[in-house]
């Protein structure tokens, strides 16, 4: 038995020699587009107040100041040198001017924005739309003096990485300085924001359309955590001004969604999207988490009216110890800590990193010419999953209808699912579950070799008996108290909480006779809080039943309601859980008990119910690092189900469906259920939806095996690896 580890431990070193030798390394050439934050000295001769080509900048950077608007390397400097490819120079640079083949060019513009108008008011700039133009000029003219043939420029491109971070001026230099541009009065933050992301979006399919199909695109940052925003007007409490950051959210938001539609659109195309955001604000808000010592004072003598370093004062000597160089840049240790996230980290890139982007190119090429590598790769692939540790104590479940498995039956409301068509799939019929099979509950509780979970209402003994957690879901049920109850009673968080807290005092108790066993069930199990969509749906937009859209704007709410559930979260933290798994409120505006009666024929969503989920679902972020980072030992995994769904409803065909906007079964108009004893639809694993609110049980258990295995859904790392995360 002893040579059976040994066995593993020599398979998993060859599995991974075979990785790392299989992968191509070689990326043909890095353009990157964008502002400041990646400019490399292409404003150094333009009219503008917009330059950082005198000392202190670069004072780090082995060749002094050369426009870069850092003491050293930028974002896009490391990640060139993590590609083992020359650093880009700028286009407008002398070294461009020679007509000499580099790795790629740099467009990228300071002050410049996806709006033509943007940052002009300190002078001329490259805009998106000109550093796609120079883009164009090099594909057209540079390229064809080194590749000889369409083909031969063909493979350089698709090759080759597409850096784009762009976006932040158009809020920090247009839409927030009304006093120089009326965008603010010409759109809503919502209008704007998708103003914004059609014009982007044209612009990545331009590039795409000229050769690129590897993107990596960037979220804006929180610009309201910058010093010349947050020392004037963040209270001594907080490091950020929030308000500047929810309109930013709303554009990050609907840019997940425009990604996801991008890559399903473009063959062969793979976009990574960069969640700069949460980056950011997580080093802003916990500097000495991540060996920073200030995050709020910049390292150089800036200007109060630029925010820029003014020339030739002495900076900081602690530069490695300050989030922010200037005003509104970081510091090249910052971009180096982001950089190394960006390439091979698992936090902040979605659905890959830009490493695994790299190896996904060279992967499929390899296969095509090598067959074998395909099958040893499986095997490894095999092998790795079946060696991970899989035992989870238990699995304690929080929630609404998504994950009820009957809890409602016994309860005075509508919100039942005790009757057939409901569970015609499922192996021992209607339970109460909302869909015709599994729920996403059941399948983590499969891919947990847990016992299916009983309801904690449910009347049988059961319930004294099982030793695999606990149901506290409940239909129509929310954070808040009174959500849901127009349609009766339920369990609500509070009320789930407290069952929780009964069950760890009384069940648990006798069954682990000392605190220690107790407290080491509890830190493996897992918490699966997936709760907040009837905050919304049966509260916040039925105005005639509940006045909470007349008491709270949209920002107000999803505020509300972040701080309940974190609330909550602390206290199951506090009873002994440590690994949670929280899901974001999904695409409302895609129900079909919305979508049917609201949507227009062209799209599947209301949108405008979309957007105002999707400002808590951005709180929701910021609140799970917070959670994260104060509480000892615990781990967090956020489900972005939002965009997941959102673009399954899209594009259903995508996921192996065939319709995502009518039901399966036959619904009431009245509440969106199915009605009773009626035949559903024959073909049930072709529909997304099973009733007019409820996912079927096939789309339950794509969403599910993604949570547990995938890259795309959950971050900063999926179920399987939370599994083995801070084993106590």
């Amino acid at each position: 038995m002893a040579t059976k580890p040994f066995f593993q431990l020599s398979f998993l070193l060859l599995c991974l020699s075979f990785l790392t030798k299989s992968q191509a390394k070689h990326v043909a050439a890095l353009y990157i587009f964008g502002d400041s934050d990646l400019d490399n000295g292409n404003n150094n001769d333009k009219d503008t107040l917009a330059k950082a080509n005198y000392p202190p900048y670069g004072i780090d950077y082995p060749k002094g100041t050369t426009g870069r608007f850092t003491n050293g390397l930028t974002i896009a400097d490391y990640l060139a040198q993590f590609l083992n490819i020359n650093q880009p120079p700028p286009f407008l640079g002398p070294m461009a001017a020679t007509g000499k083949s580099p790795r790629g060019y740099n467009y990228a513009s300071a002050s410049a924005g996806i709006l033509p108008e943007t940052g002009t008011i300190v002078g001329s700039n490259l805009n998106l739309t000109e550093q796609v133009r120079l883009f164009r000029k090099t594909v057209d003219t540079i390229l064809p003096q080194h590749l000889k043939t369409p083909e031969a420029i063909s493979r350089h491109l698709s090759s080759s990485i597409f850096l784009v971070l762009i976006g932040s001026n158009d809020y920090a230099m247009n839409y927030l300085l009304p006093q120089f541009s009326n965008s603010s009065r010409l759109y809503n933050p919502e209008q704007f924001a998708e103003l914004l992301l059609n014009e982007l979006g044209n612009h990545l399919r331009e590039m795409y359309r000229l050769g690129g199909r590897n993107f990596v695109v960037f979220e804006i940052g929180p610009i309201g955590c910058l010093p010349t925003v947050a020392l004037e007007n963040a209270g001594t409490k907080t490091r950020c001004v929030e308000k500047p950051n929810d309109l930013v959210s709303i554009f990050n938001a609907k840019l997940a969604s425009n990604i996801n539609q991008l890559t399903s659109s473009l063959q062969h195309s793979t976009f990574v999207l960069v969640k700069t955001f949460n980056l950011v604000h997580g080093l802003v808000e916990n500097p000495s988490r991540n060996g920073f010592n200030d995050s709020r004072i910049p390292c150089c003598v800036i200007s109060e009216k630029t925010g820029t370093c003014i020339p030739n004062k002495t900076p900081c000597q602690d530069r490695n110890g300050h989030v922010f160089w200037d005003g509104a840049h970081h510091t090249d240790a910052v971009n180096r800590f982001a950089a190394r996230e960006i390439f091979n980290g698992t936090s902040f890139c979605t659905p890959i990193n830009v490493q695994n982007l790299v190896h996904k190119h060279a992967l499929r090429r390899r296969m095509a010419t090598t067959p074998l590598h395909l099958s040893f790769l499986l095997l490894c692939l095999s092998f790795l999953i079946k060696s991970q540790a899989k035992h989870v104590p238990a699995l304690y479940i929080f929630g609404d209808s998504l994950v009820d498995s009957g809890n409602n039956n016994e309860q005075k409301t509508l919100a039942k699912a005790d009757y057939a068509p409901y569970g015609i799939d499922y192996v021992v019929g209607t339970t109460g579950r909302f869909t015709n099979g599994f729920t996403i509950a059941d399948y983590f509780s499969e891919s947990l070799n847990l016992q299916q979970l009983p309801p904690f209402l449910d009347h049988t003994n059961i319930i004294e008996r099982s030793s695999a957690g606990y149901n506290f879901a409940s239909a129509s049920a929310g954070i808040l108290p009174e959500t849901g109850t127009t349609a009766g009673k339920n369990l609500n968080l509070r009320m789930q909480v407290g069952f929780f807290r009964r069950i760890v005092s009384t069940i648990l108790k006798s069954r682990f006779k000392t605190p220690g066993r107790m407290s080491r069930h509890l830190s493996r199990s897992i918490f699966l809080v997936s709760i907040g969509s009837n905050d919304y749906a049966v509260n916040y937009l039925v105005p005639q039943f509940y006045n909470s859209s007349r008491m709270y704007n949209p920002e107000q709410f999803a505020q509300l309601l972040v701080n309940e559930l974190g609330n909550h979260l602390q206290e199951m933290y506090g009873l002994g859980g440590r690994k949670f798994v929280v899901f974001e409120v999904g695409p409302i505006g895609c129900l079909p008990a919305i979508a049917l009666k609201r949507a227009g024929p062209k799209t599947p969503c209301v949108e405008e119910i979309n957007d105002a989920v999707s400002i808590f679902n951005a709180k929701l972020a910021l609140k799970i690092n917070q959670l994260s980072s104060t509480l000892r030992n615990s781990t967090f995994v956020l489900v972005k189900n939002f965009n997941f769904m959102h673009d399954m409803v899209k594009n259903p065909s995508r996921y192996g469906f065939k319709d995502s906007r009518n039901p399966c079964c036959i619904v009431s108009e009245v509440n969106g259920a199915c009605i009773p004893d009626k035949t559903p639809c024959n073909d049930r694993d072709g529909h997304v939806f099973w009733d007019a609110v409820h996912p079927s049980s096939a789309a339950n258990r794509i969403i599910a095996n993604e949570i547990f295995n995938g890259t795309s859904l959950s971050t900063p790392m999926n179920v399987r690896k939370l599994i083995n995360a801070h084993k106590l």
